[in-house]
């Protein structure tokens, strides 16, 4: 295509294409066009075909009656940018980059356009629908074609991810098609087992001859949501309630076509990494590109899909008729299509909050009217996708509500590598004018601090308020999780305020605005892991609590130790530990009280879980609070070597050391764990990712090592 200036405010984008005498004879010719990022006017041969309005829809025209051989013009005619989409972040402050969409350019063509001849219909997108019984999986598929489907046939084939092929029956003039697969490959979230993907291809015959064909991924599985005894609801896949762990996601750019797939890959490669298999898509950021669906699809990431709509009058329904039937039906339609797609839920937006928190009452009365109207378009493209018009039924479940009281996900500033994009090299010292100017206006800032001091020792340094501050919130988060998990009936889920940032200086998301992970990102390996263990130290009463994540029942050990900050070990129980699939039990009471008496400030206790395999779980618990724990200095060793092949590095300590960051200065290199705990009986190993041709001596001067017990001295 090329542009074209057109009338005031509007632009014209013109391409001519050349079409051969057999193309332009078929008996049909459609135009197809995706990715318009504008609303607009298409004309083919100079006769308009209609209006496309949503970035997101696959855009096919029957134009048989005006194709030539020979040049063949195509225009699309811009009538003005789409209409600005709202997005804040989970605080209902703008995103950065909406905040400034006025100097945005958002039209622009970032799709394919094409001419398709064809000897008959062509398919426009498959509908499929999946029931499962007795270990059976039935697919019933609805062909979506263009064009006359009269002695039209359509057949399917199904091929497992092991080569097994499965053939439908044979269709005619747009019936649904059937496939039966006696011996399911199941598509599984991740920690449960292997997301299996099966390729499906749908051929239309016309007459003895061949026509289109269709080709698509699908995942075969059993979504339900269900309520459990305690009101809550839990999704359940092939019959396994899930218990979700996982955040919401922010796209990386407020402009779609900025998003890229390398970039998404790296971030659900991440989600993978912490042990999520959960990501909710909210308000306006569930405008994602479909290459993001199938990210999840491959890697066993179930999506929690808002479908938002603007508030209106209630009584203005058929307006809001008329409005739903594209955007909102073509999201329903292409998030339902992917296996990774676990629920639908309803929200209510609008350009002005209180123009919904002062209107309760009509705001329900709205949702009502949107729910009437979509249920039949819930029946046609949600695919039996679970679909809710209240989502406070489902927040209900979410760590963020369940346990506000008691760990508020308090928001962090970003690593160091951050703060120099922001700040520059030259450290702050946070009580500055400098720093209350980029603070000040977040009232965060001062909960954050609030809750710093209450744990650890004032840091006096914006690197050293980086790291306590990304610490403290960690594990604020690390206990709201675990006691979610070990709290079998009261809570489902664990998704996180955010996954990924939208403000590059104060946020609570899990990775920060330049994409570096956090404090929090380390812990989760640990409370999103498929066994982990919660230990309770108050009063001197140790309870240990273990929950399991599995579908097979599980058997280990799990020993308790009593250390003093010497490692001189006091007292020692071992007990052995059985799980259902899929559940948590408190394992161990012990009563410590009269060992730790009068020493509470030097004891802690030490956990692993355990079994043949190699250990599962391990960690410590304290019986005061952090900052009043009497740490004694660590001297902690580190080498760096390479054994030709990779990199390694490895420390040890003379004494107990909690929470040791590991990080590089002035260098690109990264551990794969870079918050620890070391003691003199478990040195820590782990490889360092740099370049290669980086020189040793440089990497181990840039080795930074801090513990939050040197902050302040």
């Amino acid at each position: 295509f090329a542009i074209r200036e057109s009338i005031p405010s509007c632009c014209v984008f013109t391409a001519v294409t050349e079409i051969t005498e057999a193309e332009a004879s078929a008996k049909n010719v459609y135009l197809r066009i995706s990715g318009v990022y504008a609303r607009a006017e298409i004309e083919f041969n100079g006769r308009s075909y209609g209006t496309v309005e949503n970035p997101d829809k696959v855009y096919t025209y029957d134009v048989t009656d005006r194709v030539i051989a020979g040049e063949n013009k195509i225009e699309i005619k811009c009538l003005g940018a789409l209409p600005r989409r709202r997005a804040v972040d989970s605080y209902g402050n703008p995103i950065t980059e909406y905040a400034d969409a006025p100097n945005i350019a958002d039209i622009g063509i970032v799709g394919e356009c094409c001419i398709i001849s064809a000897s008959g219909a062509v398919i426009n997108d498959l509908k499929i629908r999946q029931s499962h019984r007795e270990g059976r999986a039935e697919l019933e598929i609805e062909v979506d074609a263009y064009g006359d489907m009269t002695d039209t046939r359509a057949a399917a084939t199904l091929v497992s991810p092991t080569g097994k092929i499965y053939f439908g029956n044979v269709s005619s003039e747009g019936k649904p098609i059937s496939v039966s697969v006696p011996d399911p490959e199941l598509w599984w979230p991740n920690g449960l087992g292997k997301p299996f993907l099966y390729k499906l291809s749908v051929t239309l015959y016309h007459g003895g001859e061949e026509g289109d064909t269709y080709e698509r991924l699908v995942g075969l599985r059993d979504v339900k949501v269900e309520k459990n005894t305690s009101g809550a609801y839990t999704v359940t896949v092939n019959g396994v309630d899930i218990f979700s762990k996982g955040a919401t996601y922010m796209k990386e750019s407020a402009v779609l076509p900025h998003i890229e797939r390398s970039k998404t890959e790296a971030l659900i490669k991440t989600v993978v990494q912490a042990g999520m298999n959960t990501l909710r898509l909210f308000g306006d950021t569930s405008y994602v590109p479909e290459f993001f669906y199938e990210l999840c699809d491959k890697n066993g990431i179930l999506i929690w899909q808002n479908v938002s709509v603007s508030y209106i009058s209630p009584n203005a329904a058929s307006a809001f008729s008329g409005g739903i039937t594209d955007a909102v039906k073509d999201k329903i339609s292409i998030a339902a299509a992917h296996p990774s797609v676990a629920l639908m839920y309803l929200s209510i937006c609008a350009s002005d909050e209180e123009e919904l928190s002062g209107s309760e009452g009509a705001v329900e009365e709205f949702r009502t009217v949107c729910m009437r109207i979509l249920e039949p378009v819930i029946a046609s493209c949600g695919c039996g996708v679970p679909f809710f018009g209240d989502p406070e039924k489902l927040e209900a479940c979410d760590e963020r509500r369940a346990f506000a009281d008691l760990y508020p996900p308090i928001p962090t500033i970003p690593s160091d590598e951050t703060l120099s994009a922001i700040f520059g090299k030259e450290d702050i010292n946070i009580l500055t004018e400098l720093s209350e100017l980029h603070f000040g206006p977040y009232t965060d800032f001062s909960l954050m601090l609030s809750s710093l001091r209450k744990r650890y020792r004032f840091p006096y340094s914006m690197s050293e308020l980086s790291y306590v501050l990304g610490l403290n919130a960690a594990k604020d988060i690390l206990e709201s999780v675990k006691l979610a998990r070990t709290s079998n009936g009261r809570v489902t889920s664990a998704v996180l305020r955010q996954l990924n940032d939208s403000w590059p200086a104060i946020s609570p998301s899990f990775i920060d605005f330049y994409g570096n992970k956090k404090a929090v990102s380390a812990l989760a390996s640990d409370f999103f892991a498929p066994l982990t263990v919660r230990v309770s130290a108050e009063g001197g009463v140790v309870s240990v609590y273990v929950s399991s994540d599995m579908r097979r029942p599980y058997t280990g050990r799990i020993t308790l130790a009593l250390y003093d900050t010497s490692d001189k070990c006091i007292d020692e129980i071992t007990r052995d530990v059985e799980l259902g699939p899929v559940s948590s039990s408190l394992v161990i009471s012990e009563d410590f009280s009269k060992k730790i008496a009068g020493r509470e400030n030097s004891l802690y206790m030490r956990y692993e879980l355990y079994d043949p395999r190699g250990i599962n779980s391990h960690g410590t618990a304290l019986f005061v609070n952090p900052s009043r724990f009497g740490y004694l200095p660590s001297i902690i060793d580190a080498e760096i070597e390479n054994d030709g092949e990779r990199t390694v590095l490895k420390m040890t300590s003379d004494t107990y050391a909690s929470d040791v960051f590991i990080g590089f200065d002035g260098v690109r290199a990264s551990v794969n764990e870079n918050y620890i705990s070391i003691s003199p009986a478990h040195p820590f190993i782990t490889e360092i990712s740099v370049d290669p041709n980086t020189d040793l001596e440089v990497l181990r001067e840039a080795l930074l090592i801090t513990t939050p017990y040197d902050i302040g001295r």
